[in-house]
């Protein structure tokens, strides 16, 4: 609104000088010359209508600056955030599917909702962190129900809280709160929120803690997006872990995250039936008699847009085109907006020649209508996207439903090289470019992702180790040693591999260790080269005093029975290698069954100052008592060292594998925490059900509630797992 009063006192600003102007240099005279050539009884009226045009707009001016400067709010950086009372909210703010009606009769009216397995802990979890602020995690698949069950919750737990649902990272991170405020986090269909630049920890947590404020944060996301955040990174990236920040995020929930099913339980089907039955509403019924889809998928309209877009190939190749094209660029984790623009320009790389009828525009205002035809329920495959205030969207997004099935359906399959020019051209976000690199593997990209290296080199290791990878696989050497020269670690760690690969065993070892590259990244080379059979590289390694080849060749001596040189090695001068021989020797000596000799090499590691040797021997040597039921010897060294609870845990091993409770339980009143795990594991393997259940309701005991709970799940307790 500002904007458009700014526009008008420009305008009569404009209007103001230049009539006045024009009367002013009529009345004294300024524009004489002019004045000259025309006789003087015309200008009379040009100068009275000159002052009142200019005099009356200067007040129209002054009146349009006031309300624009009005309509500024007082911190334009701290926008008020737009809150909908829960009670009124309605189902399609927040995104849930509307119901597909049977028979083209058109039902606006949501199903009747089915009480989900998944009901329980999403209250529960609702009711905790709504206590003093908190988040609730949301995970399942597109048209699972995970916006209705929450809708439902919410409804039901927090109908006199408001509801605020920002656009992206930045309306969290400026928005003033209140309390008994629902922060509405909708990652799907694609991470806006939880991204390697998005919230953190740090922005999250201080909306969920104040104790005074009770603010909770609902995060919805797919199990794709989920797994992607919370799986841990490889070694050699941990340091550079793009999506640490996310996961970091999610650790602030407390309690477990929320999984919703696609399908329906058995107890969810006769819960679904009785509530079909009790409504008369044919939708659910037919949904249930569904055996392809999922009940809340079928009724989402799941069915009419899969046919929609598999039919398209034969009935119309334009609208098949355009939306396997937008499929395609969300599975290239491009997520800009899909405009019109970029659609038009790329769906003719995905038309053979026979499709190419009438004229390129004509062909797409067609596939446009094609995607965009509103389905039984008025479901559409691709929708457009809200605009300006002014002028209609030309950005538009793939149904969820559809995307997710699309993907998945078109996970390897081939995206024209003409198309992946043309958008990896206007990509200009690195992360997006990075999630590019990581999907080029599967769509045979090797080129297009090669392009990209350096711009991506210092933004996301894992993209550097995928182009690497790449390269290790169709052999470029040269483009390996080029990455080397920039400096690319990870094409040093990659070139080795292909020399070994090519058994060019001198050549890889002369540049092994690089200081370049980390040392436990050239250990874990070493070791994935040492269990794939290369045994003479290992042997090349420790010739050539390389610790990771060293140990590995130790490794080597153990696996083939080579007591004389291992036993030579243990008396060597190095005492390094002199103890990890020996500690290989015991090793050997117990595979062989030669007991005697392999506790004399353990007490002699037992009796060395190097605490590392002598620890593990220690370990090896109680595990071996506990192999041969040696419970004296156990007991004795538990006896001589009361405060030290690995012999303990070592008795506690024995007394576990045959079963003997009391005497367990007994020595885990002790409260030593690895004897504690012991005794719950037991009561578990022994289906204890109420002697874990008493433990674990006592805060002393807290490692049984795992073992009862997976004791429950092992017996199918549903009614005690609730």
């Amino acid at each position: 609104m500002r904007f458009r009063w700014i526009r008008v006192a420009l305008v009569a600003s404009t209007v103001f000088a230049a009539g006045t102007a024009l009367a002013a240099g009529l009345r004294f005279g300024w524009w004489s010359e002019l004045i000259a050539t025309v006789p003087a009884a015309r200008w009379g009226w040009v100068e009275r209508l000159s002052w009142i045009t200019g005099i009356t707009s200067l007040p129209i001016a002054v009146v349009s600056l006031v309300a624009a400067l009005r309509s500024v709010p007082a911190n334009p950086q701290r926008p008020t955030p737009k809150l909908t009372l829960i009670s009124a909210l309605e189902p399609n703010d927040i995104g849930i599917h509307r119901a597909a009606p049977l028979h083209g009769f058109i039902e606006e009216s949501l199903t009747p909702y089915v009480p989900r397995d998944s009901d329980v802990l999403l209250c529960s979890e609702l009711d905790r962190a709504s206590a003093h602020g908190g988040m609730v995690v949301v995970v399942g698949d597109s048209a699972a129900g995970k916006s209705r069950s929450v809708y439902v919750a919410l409804r039901e737990r927090l109908s006199g809280w408001r509801l605020f649902i920002p656009r992206d990272a930045s309306d969290v991170m400026a928005a003033p709160l209140p309390a008994r405020t629902v922060v509405w986090l909708d990652d799907t269909p694609s991470l806006r929120f939880l991204t390697p630049s998005g919230l953190t920890a740090a922005d999250l947590a201080p909306l969920i803690s104040d104790r005074n404020r009770p603010i909770v944060v609902i995060c919805i996301l797919w199990p794709s997006a989920y797994d992607e955040i919370t799986r841990q990174p490889p070694e050699d990236i941990k340091f550079n872990d793009p999506m640490v920040g996310a996961r970091d995020a999610l650790k602030l929930t407390a309690g477990l995250p929320v999984m919703i099913s696609s399908t329906f339980s058995e107890p969810e089907r006769v819960r679904a039936a009785e509530v079909a039955a009790a409504s008369s509403d044919q939708r659910l019924v037919s949904a249930l008699a569904d055996d392809r889809f999922g009940v809340t998928q079928n009724i989402a309209g799941a069915p009419q847009l899969a046919e929609h877009w598999r039919r398209a190939d034969v009935i119309h190749p334009a609208g098949a085109a355009l939306l396997t094209a937008a499929i395609d660029i969300r599975r290239l984790g491009i997520r800009q907006p899909l405009t019109s623009k970029m659609l038009q320009t790329i769906i003719p790389f995905y038309l053979n020649s026979a499709h190419h009828d009438g004229s390129a525009r004509q062909s797409f205002r067609d596939a446009l209508r094609y995607a965009r035809r509103p389905l039984v329920g008025g479901v559409r495959a691709l929708t457009r996207l809200p605009g300006p205030r002014s002028g209609k969207s030309t950005a538009y997004e793939v149904h969820d439903y559809l995307l997710q099935t699309g993907v998945t359906d078109r996970r390897s399959a081939p995206v024209p090289s003409e198309a992946l020019d043309i958008l990896v051209s206007r990509i200009t976000d690195l992360d997006e470019l990075a999630r590019f690199v990581l999907a080029a593997d599967s769509a045979g990209l090797v080129r297009h992702a090669e392009a990209l290296i350096p711009r991506l080199r210092l933004h996301d290791p894992r993209a550097n180790w995928r182009l690497v990878e790449l390269l290790v696989s169709d052999s470029d050497e040269a483009q390996l040693r080029k990455y080397i020269g920039a400096g690319i670690c990870e094409a040093r760690l990659s070139l080795a591999e292909l020399l070994v690969d090519q058994d060019r065993i001198d050549e890889a070892v002369s540049d092994w260790g690089h200081p370049d590259v980390d040392d436990t990244q050239w250990w874990g080379l070493a070791q994935n080269f040492y269990f794939a059979g290369h045994d003479n590289l290992i042997r090349r390694l420790n010739a050539a005093g390389d610790v990771n080849g060293r140990l590995l060749y130790l490794e080597l001596l153990e696996r083939d029975g080579c007591e004389d040189e291992l036993a030579t090695l243990a008396s060597a001068d190095d005492l390094d290698v002199a103890g990890w021989a020996q500690t290989h020797l015991a090793r050997l000596y117990v595979t062989q069954g030669r007991f005697e000799e392999a506790i004399e090499e353990y007490f002699d590691l037992m009796q060395r100052e190097d605490g590392d040797f002598a620890d593990e021997a220690t370990r090896a040597w109680a595990s071996l008592m506990v192999q041969q039921d040696n419970e004296d010897a156990l007991r004795d060294w538990a006896a001589d060292n009361p405060d030290y609870g690995l012999p303990k845990m070592f008795l506690a091993d024995l007394l576990a594998k045959h079963e003997r409770l009391d005497e367990l339980r007994e020595l885990a009143n002790g409260h030593e925490i690895s004897v504690e795990f012991r005794y719950t594991a037991l009561l578990r393997k022994m289906g204890r059900v109420e002697e874990l259940r008493e433990l674990a309701a006592t805060e002393d005991w807290w490692a049984a509630e795992a073992d009862l709970a997976a004791l429950l799940k092992d017996v199918q307790a549903e009614d005690g797992l609730r």
